[in-house]
């Protein structure tokens, strides 16, 4: 009898001694796994954030790019613009800049989300672009006036070749990123519907 009273003391003893263990083992258990819910949380907002930085970016360059397409295709070929500027010697080409970078500006410190030869490609595009408006600027300085017909027609073809550039980098982009990109489903806007309004 003595030796049974013993027994359930122990068992009374390791009973006490388990509840606080169990209840340890399950805070820790707890607080692990919170530990892992906000880090997987987390990273699914980093990827979000990502995935809307690469969605704007897209179309930021696809708005660009077809820019350079519309004014490549509305340009009048070299021997009319020579016509044009032979006929009236005042003639100043009008050309806008009507480039939009604020996604690319605004969010600069974001950009290292970006693929790293994708993010090379996006840095010279938007580098031609800002040349772009160097050489417009230029055209519409009072020194512009003062070139000879050659030297105004070549300020004005040195813009083509440069949007020609600019449309090709934007192109090449657009492509890299809807290879690096495919679960965003990234696709190039169709500005045709503006015909259809």
């Amino acid at each position: 009898m003595a030796m049974s009273g013993v027994a359930s003391e122990a068992a009374g003893l390791d009973l006490r001694l388990l509840v606080p263990l169990v209840a340890a083992l399950c805070a820790f258990v707890a607080w692990v796994g919170r530990i892992w819910y906000e880090g997987w949380q987390d990273n699914r907002r980093r990827a979000r954030a990502q995935d809307n930085l690469v969605r704007a970016l897209y179309a930021e360059i696809d708005f660009n790019t077809r820019d350079m397409e519309e004014f490549l295709e509305k340009s009048p070929s070299e021997a009319v613009l020579r016509d044009k500027m032979t006929a009236d010697p005042n003639l100043v080409p009008h050309i806008t800049d009507a480039r939009h970078t604020e996604i690319y500006r605004c969010r600069i410190s974001e950009l290292h989300t970006v693929k790293h030869e994708t993010l090379r490609r996006m840095v010279h595009f938007y580098g031609v672009l800002e040349k772009i408006k160097v050489q417009i600027d230029a055209d519409n300085y009072p020194s512009y006036k003062t070139l000879s017909i050659e030297g105004r027609m070549n300020a004005v073809l040195v813009i083509i070749r440069t949007a020609e550039r600019a449309r090709d980098f934007g192109q090449d982009i657009l492509d890299d990123m809807a290879e690096d990109y495919v679960a965003l489903g990234l696709t190039r806007f169709d500005r045709s519907f503006r015909s259809r309004l």
